[in-house]
């Protein structure tokens, strides 16, 4: 084992808390050593010490460490698809998170159990929590994260169809990429803008988005991507000569 040293040393302070009654301290150690299972991949060790702390924990912490500890858990959860389990233990996460202002662990929380809701099926409540998730985020001016949300929401609101607010989120992540420099997922987001008014069969206002994508493609040379957005382009009576397209205008 990677961490057989720092496994022994934990291991003493576990026995040593048991012996003195040390609830807080046997509570870090057990947590310590469910860590180190989580490293090590080792997944029924790692639940069965973080399952020991829990109600420890919910005894002596302060609820920051239970929070990380229910993160865990549900992660565990998730790998053997007992989703219930661990949509109640992301849920009780958040409230935590919530309930300290700690706002990287309310977000993360709610990505997770969007995650899980997405896997039951339960579109309408991811989409809720990745709403949420995105609020914070922008509240924050976090714009990593933003565009993170706004891709796992993108996805999901196009099942509602090519709809206004679809398009609106299409527009904010396009802006965030270019304000990130980011110019590959600019290119990918502006495809996915002109599909949404092909979807509409308005062709005429996809065509601006699929020129400016092929350009950065063209200039990332990424010739596969610009060579498909061209016949895209023909295929909608759009632009296809290399004098007419900025990218190929070199």
């Amino acid at each position: 084992m990677k961490y057989e040293e720092d496994m022994e040393v934990l291991k003493d302070s576990l026995e040593l808390a048991r012996e003195e009654g040390d609830r807080t301290a046997e509570a870090v150690a057990l947590c310590g050593i469910g860590q180190i299972y989580l490293k090590e991949k080792v997944w029924d060790a790692a639940e069965e010490y973080l399952l020991e702390a829990e109600p420890i924990l919910r005894e002596t912490d302060d609820g920051s460490t239970l929070a990380a500890v229910l993160i865990e858990l549900g992660g565990l959860d998730q790998r053997q698809d007992r989703l219930e389990s661990a949509a109640a233990r992301y849920t009780e996460a958040k409230g935590i998170y919530q309930s300290r202002s700690d706002n990287p662990g309310r977000v993360k929380s709610l990505d997770r159990l969007a995650q899980v809701q997405v896997a039951a099926g339960d579109t309408r409540s991811a989409l809720s929590g990745y709403e949420e998730a995105l609020t914070v985020c922008r509240e924050h001016d976090d714009e990593i994260g933003s565009i993170y949300f706004l891709e796992q929401i993108i996805p999901l609101k196009r099942l509602e169809g090519p709809t206004k607010d679809l398009e609106a989120r299409y527009r904010d992540l396009i802006t965030l990429a270019e304000g990130q420099k980011d110019r590959e997922r600019m290119a990918l987001h502006l495809v996915g803008l002109a599909e949404l008014y092909r979807l509409r069969e308005e062709p005429k206002e996809a065509i601006p988005y699929l020129v400016m994508a092929h350009d950065i493609y063209s200039g990332l040379r990424r010739t596969k991507e610009a060579a498909l957005i061209r016949q895209e382009l023909a295929r909608l009576g759009g632009p296809t000569r290399a004098e007419d397209l900025t990218g190929e205008s070199g």
